[in-house]
């Protein structure tokens, strides 16, 4: 399993994304449970090419998602040109928020963005009241 992780990892560092994708699927998908680490790695590789069903799908299997987990599939909804990217992250969001986590700053600023993308300015400024209602004075 370290090797394994360790040719992902290099080929998600040398920004072979699709490469990453195929060598996990073609060797190791199947045989175990991908450990936290190649999840990461996944996840990456995923938000890189800004494929939302494949962030979200890995998001969703993970059993104790962290900020930066959450971070990355924001930052890749952000660049992704999946047309519902709003809904998605919205969903993602509720998943982050049921696993009883706290959004940061760089979270709803990813939210504010992927409305900026969209056009969507109603819910633009919603984001913008949540960002700063929840910045201690």
């Amino acid at each position: 399993i370290k090797m394994q992780n360790a040719i992902l990892s290099s080929l998600l560092r040398k920004k072979k994304y699709n490469q990453t994708i195929q060598w996990y699927t073609e060797r190791i998908q199947g045989q175990h449970d991908p450990t936290p680490f190649t999840r990461k790695i996944l996840l990456e590789a995923y938000a890189e090419k800004g494929d939302a069903k494949g962030m979200e799908e890995i998001f969703l299997k993970l059993k104790k998602p962290t900020h930066e987990h959450f971070t990355v599939v924001l930052q890749g909804l952000v660049v992704s040109q999946d047309a519902e990217i709003y809904e998605k992250a919205q969903s993602l969001w509720s998943h982050f928020m049921s696993m009883g986590l706290t959004p940061s700053l760089v979270h709803f600023n990813s939210m504010i963005k992927i409305c900026e993308r969209k056009g969507l300015n109603t819910e633009m400024r919603f984001w913008e009241l949540q960002r700063d209602e929840s910045i201690p004075l």
